[in-house]
């Protein structure tokens, strides 16, 4: 049978995408996690380039665990795989991105966005799933939502979002997506939309309880 594709970053170690682009995702069930457990406390960094990590095609099981991703200048992790496809990000953080958002689910079009992060957001059908676990976003600047789900199914549970500066808020909900938020702390944000989750006409809000 074929092994499950697997791989391990070793602890402090520092990986710059700006040169060799996105680390592109496309089989069921890879992992890429920080060190043998996945822990962010063990320090490995993913730096620089327009995107870090892309999902296409139509993988299941995805996960990325323990990683600090920061100054991604288009989507540090574009979720563009089919509606069948599923990614679990646990443990993680994002600081000090910009570009459209720090993480964007959007639908299946394996394009060249030549660099212009406004392509990223033209999603017209129905997105993959992803769940963002134990995560934090810091110190994010960004032209739409931190988190942007353009027609997916999104759940956020326990994270920690703080001193973001996002036009739409810390999430954002469009294109007939929805969300479930649970357990996660909002601090200081700035945005031009009001409060901190945008909720397009729609797109749902599927379940909010004890956020804060």
């Amino acid at each position: 049978s074929q092994t499950d594709p697997d791989f391990n970053i070793c602890p402090g170690y520092t990986l710059d995408v700006g040169a060799e682009g996105p680390v592109v995702i496309d089989a069921d069930y890879t992992s890429i996690k920080c060190g043998d457990e996945g822990l962010l406390s063990d320090e490995c960094t993913i730096k620089g380039g327009f995107a870090q990590f892309q999902v296409v095609g139509s993988p299941e099981g995805v996960e990325l665990s323990g990683l600090t991703m920061q100054g991604s200048t288009g989507a540090s992790v574009i979720a563009g795989g089919s509606k069948e496809s599923t990614l679990r990000l646990r443990d993680c953080a994002w600081t000090q991105n910009t570009g459209a958002s720090a993480i964007l689910i959007r639908d299946n079009v394996e394009t060249d966005f030549n660099e212009d992060a406004s392509l990223l957001l033209a999603s017209n059908a129905t997105a993959m799933s992803v769940e963002i676990r134990d995560c934090e976003f810091k110190k994010n600047k960004v032209s739409h939502g931190t988190v942007s789900n353009m027609g997916g199914t999104l759940i956020i549970y326990k994270n920690r979002f703080e001193n973001n500066t996002a036009l739409g808020g810390d999430v954002v909900v469009a294109k007939s997506g929805t969300c479930k938020l649970q357990e996660n702390c909002f601090f200081s944000h700035s945005s031009v939309a009001a409060g901190t989750i945008f909720v397009q006409e729609g797109a749902a809000l599927s379940g909010n309880a004890n956020n804060f």
